[in-house]
Formats: C-alpha cells, structure tokens, sequence
C-alpha cells in the first residue's frame, strides 16, 4: 500500500530502516532477489468517512 494512502488513512511513520543518518540507501538492481523496506507505523488521527446513501428505487 502506498505511504500515501496510508497517510490519508491517518497513519504516520515513526521509523524506518532506510534513511540512516549521513547514510545514502538505495535498492540494488538485482530483479531476482527482494527488496525489503520496513517502516514502523502509529494511528494518529481518526479517519472520519462520509457515508452516501443510494436510493436505487424508481
């Protein structure tokens, strides 16, 4: 899921084990091997969600 969405979905990044201090990281370009990136996550607001009603009766 893109950071992004999980953004709109009120979450924020308290971690990650990519951007290291004076450190540059990049994935290699080795296709046939993983690239893991791990993020530490909290809830920090509450997602409120217009509900639409939808009358389909005619």
């Amino acid at each position: 899921m893109p950071l992004r969405v999980l953004k709109q979905l009120g979450y924020e990044a308290v971690f990650d084990n990519f951007d290291a201090p004076g450190v540059i990281q990049r994935f290699d370009n080795n296709d046939l091997l993983p690239q893991v990136f791990t993020i530490g996550l909290k809830k920090v607001t509450q997602n409120k969600q217009s509900l639409k009603i939808v009358d389909n009766q005619e």
